[in-house]
């Protein structure tokens, strides 16, 4: 399917379902497959059945309408009618669209959509908008020849894998209305970070107006690293050219360890340890973890995760707790984080850092208490002192 059929369904999913529960009323040509393109002709007549069906258990009128810039030379059979509920005779509309192209009309790919929308009734027990539930719709191109030789194309990438040999093709269709004798490809590879990694030339063909080639390339993918990569390309043809991006993964049954992120961890509590992990394999890798192991002299403490799937080109998190409670005390660990998957492994070295328990400062509960102990304690000790010096004085006299 070329980028005319993608842009085409993308479109009509745009446009025509903006329902609750779209599958109430549906829309489709007399045939299995979709209404084909059209390529211009002057005056060429077109005709298409069409066919509305409900699958509600109740009527309701439905309205059509024919959009886009090509619409004022279209026809259909019926605008308004109601259907019955589905399993019932009536429960589907056969329609006759029809069209005469007209004599000249502006170069591009013009789209004719077919629309079918459900109406409720207002209260009166008339049809109307304000309750539209549903609108869908069908559609085809009209391609319009530009004048001399135009090019639109878009690219497609096979065997996007390590140590294989991956296939850039492009579909080149000339959309001018003269013969391109030589168009070929150029395609320059970047890395995720902008870097210049390689380029490469397609075969080179000639396009007849209307036709449809592949223009292919090869790259053999030996050694390289596995992850994102971006394809900027130059389609040369006859003196002009266009130009398009696509964004693409080179995968790899792989994974590999991001980053290591560890708090200062309490003497003698459970301290989190945070692994961030990329796969870069377009399959989930099963049944992986991460082991944890921290080291200080003779001292060896270890830790292992919870077993995660890793979906494909995904970042995932694992977390290993380390009991610091038999750890020789504080101070800096060394760290080792290895991650197990599909047999393989892939480590990172990190430091731990374990502290003393901080002291912790009474809150102010405990502080009002302690400072009314202290006011009492004094005050009995003057009260003590006062009765002593009296005592004195009297034994004097």
């Amino acid at each position: 399917m070329h980028m005319y059929k993608v842009t085409l369904i993308t479109t009509l999913f745009l446009i025509f379902l903006f329902s609750t529960s779209a599958c109430s009323l549906g829309i489709g040509p007399s045939g299995p497959v979709n209404m084909p393109d059209v390529n211009f002709e002057p005056g060429l007549r077109i005709d298409r059945d069409i066919f509305v069906t409900n699958s509600e258990s109740y009527p309701f009128p439905v309205e059509m309408d024919i959009w886009g810039n090509l619409s004022e030379y279209a026809t259909l059979s019926e605008y308004q009618f109601t259907l019955a509920p589905a399993g019932e005779p009536g429960s589907s509309r056969s329609l006759k669209f029809a069209m005469t192209l007209p004599e000249d009309f502006e170069p591009g790919s013009h789209i004719i959509a077919i629309r079918a929308t459900q109406l409720l009734e207002d209260g009166s027990g008339t049809p109307g908008y304000l309750g539209a539930r549903v609108r869908v719709g069908i559609g085809f191109y009209v391609h319009i020849p530009y004048p001399g030789k135009y090019v639109k194309a878009d690219m497609r990438i096979e065997n996007a894998e390590v140590n294989q040999t991956i296939l850039f093709i492009i579909n080149a269709i000339n959309r001018g209305n003269e013969t391109i004798e030589n168009a070929q490809g150029t395609i320059k590879i970047y890395d995720v970070y902008g870097k210049y990694v390689t380029a490469l030339k397609t075969d080179t063909k000639s396009i007849n107006p209307d036709q449809t080639v592949e223009l292919i390339a090869e790259w053999p993918a030996f050694g390289i690293r596995p992850g994102e990569y971006g394809a900027a390309v130059d389609i040369e043809y006859d003196g002009a050219k266009t130009t398009l991006q696509k964004d693409f993964r080179i995968g790899s049954p792989t994974a590999e360890i991001l980053n290591v992120t560890a708090q200062t961890i309490v003497n003698g509590t459970v301290g989190a340890i945070k692994t961030t992990v990329m796969s870069y394999w377009s399959n989930d890798i099963e049944n992986a973890y991460v082991s944890v192991t921290a080291i200080k002299g003779d001292y060896l403490g270890t830790s292992a995760s919870q077993s995660i799937t890793l979906k494909p080109w995904e970042k995932t998190n694992f977390i290993n707790y380390w009991d610091t409670s038999d750890a020789p005390g504080p101070g800096e660990y060394r760290g080792i984080v290895t991650l197990h998957y599909l047999n393989k492994t892939d480590t990172m070295e990190f430091t731990i850092k374990v502290v003393e328990q901080p002291f912790v400062f009474p809150d102010l509960m405990w502080i009002i208490v302690i400072v009314l102990i202290i006011i009492f304690a004094v005050m009995v000790f003057f009260a003590l002192r006062k009765r002593k010096d009296k005592f004195k004085q009297k034994k004097l006299f």
